[in-house]
């Protein structure tokens, strides 16, 4: 990708979103990766958000790699798939996703 956000800056789209998926940070909830791109999105200046459920479905296709899964125990006694997402699978995304819809 690498394209210059500005003619006056020195910053690449692919650098701003490094930039908001911090080294320590391992893993996100398909509900983090939806904050994180609508963060994304509005500090580009565009008009337009993902629902949570669109990283959900994103990732139940196949479309987002470096996911994981794990059955964890919900309050009532019963298990859930908790799903969460690598550092670089999501930004692997982002970049494609924000590339796709930002950059026309």
């Amino acid at each position: 990708m690498g394209i210059i956000m500005s003619e006056t800056s020195n910053i690449t789209l692919d650098e701003t979103i490094e930039a908001a998926f911090p080294e320590d940070e391992t893993s996100l909830s398909p509900y983090a990766l939806a904050g994180r791109v609508n963060e994304l999105l509005a500090s580009f200046g565009v008009d337009k958000s993902i629902p949570t459920q669109m990283a959900y479905n994103y990732i139940n296709n196949g479309l987002i790699k470096g996911v994981s899964r794990k059955a964890v125990e919900t309050k009532k006694g019963g298990t859930r798939q908790a799903v969460s997402v690598s550092r670089e699978g999501a930004v692997e995304w982002v970049k494609k996703y924000i590339s796709k819809n930002v950059t026309k």
